[in-house]
This record gives C-alpha cells, sequence and structure tokens, in this order.
C-alpha cells in the first residue's frame, strides 16, 4: 500500500515559489483543491 503525504499550503508554498495567497486563489478558481483535516485544516 502506497502512503500519500498531503502537504501543508505553507510547505507547498515553499516547494513551489508560490505564495500561499497564491494557492488559495487558485483553489477558489478551481484550478487545485485541498481536502480538510478533521480540525478543518487545509491540506
Amino acid at each position: 500500500m502506497t502512503t500519500v503525504k498531503l502537504l501543508t499550503p505553507g510547505e507547498l508554498a515553499e516547494r513551489s515559489g508560490v505564495a500561499v495567497s497564491a494557492l488559495h486563489f487558485y483553489e477558489r478558481e478551481g484550478l487545485i483543491h485541498s481536502e480538510r483535516t478533521a480540525g478543518n485544516q487545509r491540506r
């Protein structure tokens, strides 16, 4: 079984060089999507 590590917006921003606010914008526009943890945090 393969385990997938979901990244936080901050981790993704650091790896990609894109601001977290840009990631949130892309999500609102439907270009990317996120999952929510039980604590309602984006992953």
